[in-house]
This record gives C-alpha cells, sequence and structure tokens, in this order.
C-alpha cells in the first residue's frame, strides 16, 4: 500500500490490493467523507499523487513494468488533469500525451509533472508562474516538455514549482520563487 497525505489540500488518498481509497473531500467530490471510500477496484496502481483538487495515480501493467502510465481525476480547471478529463470524478486516463512509458507522478497544487522513461519531464496545468518548466508563463493542458526535453530524473513538485536532477544529480528548479524556493538566490518567478 501506498499512503499521500498531501500539503495543501484537504484530501488523503492510499493504494492497496482493493484498490484505490480517499477519504477527507477527496478529489471529484464536493463531499466530506470521514473514512475511506473505494474510489476505484483496479489495483494495479502503485503510487498516487493528490493536486489540490484531483489527483493522478502511477499504474503498471503488462509483464514485469511493461507499461506504465498515469491517470488523473478531479479539477481540471487548469489542464492539470489533462486535454480529456474534463470534471471526472473517478480515475481516468490522462490518454496520449504521457504515453505508457512514465516512471513517475507528481503533483501539488493546480498542476502535474510526469518523468518519462527517456529521462525526461513533461508538465501540464496551471503555468502562470512558469511551473510547467516550458519557457513560458501560460497554462497548458497538453504534456510540456521541461527544459525543452532536457535529461531529468526525480521529479518533485510544490505547490507551484518543480525540481528535478540532471543526469550528474545537479538540482534543476523552475516556476514560483517568491520565498527563494528555486535556490537561485533571486526572488521572482523562472519558467
Amino acid at each position: 500500500s501506498r499512503l499521500t497525505v498531501p500539503t495543501d489540500t484537504s484530501s488523503t488518498c492510499a493504494t492497496s490490493s482493493s484498490g484505490m481509497f480517499c477519504w477527507g473531500r477527496y478529489p471529484g467530490s464536493s463531499n466530506d467523507h470521514f473514512s475511506p471510500v473505494l474510489v476505484s477496484s483496479y489495483n494495479s496502481y502503485s503510487r498516487v499523487e493528490v493536486g489540490s483538487q484531483h489527483a493522478c495515480a502511477h499504474e503498471v501493467f503488462g509483464y514485469g513494468t511493461s507499461y506504465q502510465w498515469v491517470d488523473c481525476w478531479g479539477r481540471n480547471s487548469f489542464g492539470q488533469v489533462s486535454d480529456f478529463a474534463v470534471g471526472q470524478t473517478l480515475p481516468f486516463t490522462v490518454g496520449t500525451g504521457t504515453g505508457w512509458n512514465v516512471w513517475r507522478v507528481a503533483t501539488q497544487g493546480d498542476f502535474t509533472c510526469v518523468e518519462q522513461g527517456d529521462g525526461t519531464v513533461q508538465c501540464f496545468g496551471l503555468g502562470t508562474n512558469g511551473q510547467l518548466g516550458n519557457g513560458v508563463f501560460a497554462n497548458a493542458s497538453a504534456p510540456q516538455p521541461v527544459g525543452s526535453g532536457m535529461q531529468l530524473h526525480g521529479v518533485s513538485t510544490g505547490k507551484y514549482h518543480a525540481c528535478a536532477l540532471d543526469p550528474n544529480g545537479h538540482a534543476w528548479c523552475w516556476g514560483y520563487d517568491g520565498q527563494a524556493q528555486l535556490g537561485r538566490g533571486l526572488v521572482r518567478s523562472w519558467p
């Protein structure tokens, strides 16, 4: 089982051999649930990440780790769930944008990032602070390659920024820098 307790929302979700469970005001729900609610009985989710009002689960299926993708659901007002899933209350496949070789998903706030098997990172959703890492300050519902497709791994997200490591172990960060969380010695957003 894997449990995710996000810092900026009132939802908690967990995966188990019985499926996906969420409680609190779980993504896609307008009611508070005081005990775990079965969101999906599908039990091939290896991990779940919860954003502000959406969630994404990493799914592994096939022989070994043949296929890995991301299912997202919940609020999609900035494209943080995908191009296709508009207000889905149950896990819904992000689709062709992230493909079948996703190694990791990270989400907080209103954007989502995925680490691809080819060693790149893509982000989608709210981007007004540069948190999509594509060089602009705009929202996008289609996955955007971070740093024009530079080699990155270990992506982690904050509410308005994200960081990942390059092949040499150096940290690269992008997005909101109001409290100097990008580690650049400056206070401003950086896409």
